[in-house]
């Protein structure tokens, strides 16, 4: 009414404001009661005084203000609501509602919540009963439609859900409880991000059952999703993707510990048109493994969180050698190829030093995971403590074999009992040929991984054989001997391929 957010129930009460004019010129004309007394003797009258004069006609205020108490008297018959909602419901019959509870609906589950306890309360002015249909477990649907009251004692005790809105399912349960006709309109309150009868099976299924709908869905400018972050070599990279692209939208990214503190924290500016955007945490890899949630800071939905295990940890590993490493020709040094296979996945700690006490204090400082030696004989006794130590502790020690590895077989820090010398397998003075590795046991660490069959062994460091072999033994060539064997020692292991 005139701009203002103001309507009228009973609209036609208002063609009362019409008699105002009469109510004017009857008030106008018609002056009040004259005062009455008694006649008194003549003596009496002189002793009277007159104290207050009656006017001919009502003064111009008090008619006005009879005006305005006759006029409100008409707007509150005629039940003014302010700021009022347009009606839901067009149609008649039960109703049913139908409600996206899933990840989507976090940020705006308080108003789709209250939307749709309004269309309960219109449904309960109308005496229409109502069904109540929850995409995330359409299943929960009753078969028949309730009384509106306690279809609102359900809504106000669900929660939306962290999971994905089962479209399909819900489609299929609304065909099955519509083919008799059993309601008059429906109400989808959808999370936005399937909205078209071409995208989405629910629309479908209320079409193909020739259902009024009434299709109310959130503005999605500000909905994003956190896509699975990596953490790698130099830093936890991660990507964004948003629904709406029409408009710029500044975000931003924090990493948090498993304290709740903040650790990490990226901007991201995606532009208009910009579907996604990549961002990155930079900070040191001590630092970067310590984050176990990955969020859109305020963005209050399961899509926009990570949640990292062990798997986004990126383990510290130290290399040693014994030997320094030769610039000149890298493909000649033993930690070659090591290095190539583990820095995908590991931060590699390689000491300067070719002095291994020093090397190995070195690494133990830098709070390594694992400690890789690559064809190490004999280990210093100071050098043999900290190792065992370093284990005992729940360090994890890889030892690779070699010609030093086979001329000391009784050295420290081995799984298990090694022979003197090794083992040449096809070469010119031998009649067997290089052995293929067998597929892993069931007891293996290895167990699922593929059979490797492009890969074949020439050189091996056999092991002495004893019945607590088996137990120890991770890997075997096709002829039965151990290739990898490990032993656990006070909270670590010691691994030893062969």
């Amino acid at each position: 009414m005139f701009g203002l957010p103001l309507t009228f129930l009973s609209p036609f009460v208002l063609l009362a404001l019409l008699t105002l004019p009469v109510i004017w010129y009857l008030l106008r004309l018609t002056p009040p009661k004259p005062q009455e007394e008694v006649f008194p003797p003549l003596t009496i009258l002189e002793k009277l005084a007159a104290r207050e004069e009656t006017p001919a006609k009502s003064p111009w205020w008090l008619t006005l203000l009879r005006l305005v108490m006759a006029a409100l008297v008409i707007f509150a018959m005629s039940v003014p609501v302010w700021n009022p909602r347009e009606a839901a419901l067009q149609k008649t019959g039960p109703v049913l509602l139908i409600i996206d509870d899933g990840w989507a609906s976090g940020k705006i589950w308080e108003q789709m919540k209250t939307t749709a306890l309004n269309i309960i309360s219109e449904a309960a002015n109308s005496n229409r009963s109502v069904s109540l249909l929850f995409t995330t477990n359409p299943a929960a649907m009753s078969e028949a439609p309730m009384a509106p009251e306690e279809i609102g004692a359900i809504l106000e005790a669900h929660n939306n859900l962290s999971v994905r809105p089962d479209h399909t399912s819900s489609a299929q349960r609304i065909q099955a409880l519509s083919g008799n006709g059993g309601f008059g309109e429906a109400v989808f309150l959808s999370d936005g991000l399937a909205n078209t009868s071409q995208t989405n099976p629910i629309l479908e299924a209320l079409g193909s059952a020739a259902l009024s709908t009434s299709l109310i869905t959130p503005s999605l400018a500000q909905t994003a999703i956190l896509n699975p972050v990596e953490n790698q070599p130099g830093k936890m990279t991660g990507t964004v993707s948003r629904a709406v692209i029409d408009d710029a939208l500044a975000l931003r990214i924090v990493g948090y510990d498993k304290d709740g503190l903040a650790i990490a924290r990226a901007p991201l500016l995606l532009e208009s048109g910009q579907k996604g955007g990549n961002f990155d945490f930079q900070q040191p890899v001590e630092l970067r493994n310590q984050i176990v949630r990955v969020e859109i800071e305020n963005a209050r939905s399961a899509g926009a969180v990570q949640l990292l295990d062990d798997s986004n940890r990126r383990r510290i590993v130290g290399l040693i050698s014994g030997q320094s490493s030769d610039v000149s020709q890298p493909l000649l040094s033993p930690l070659y190829y090591i290095n190539r296979a583990l820095a995908p996945f590991s931060d590699l700690r390689i000491p300067d030093t070719a002095n291994l006490d020093q090397a190995t204090a070195e690494l133990i400082n830098q709070k390594v995971s694992a400690i890789v030696m690559a064809d190490i004989g004999t280990l210093p006794q100071e050098t043999e403590a900290k190792l065992t130590k370093f284990v005992g502790d729940g360090g994890l020690i890889i030892r690779f074999a070699g010609p030093r590895v086979a001329a000391n077989p009784d050295g420290p820090l081995l799984p298990v009992e090694l022979v003197q010398g090794d083992r040449f397998i096809g070469g010119a003075l031998s009649w067997e040929t290089p052995k293929a590795i067998a597929a892993f046991e069931p007891a293996s660490p290895f167990f699922g991984l593929p059979q490797p069959v492009d890969v074949a062994v020439s050189r091996q460091v056999l092991a002495v054989q004893g019945p607590a072999l088996d137990e120890h033994t991770w890997a075997r060539l096709d002829d039965g001997t151990p290739l990898v064997t490990a032993a656990r020692q006070g909270a670590g292991w010691i691994i030893l391929f062969h």
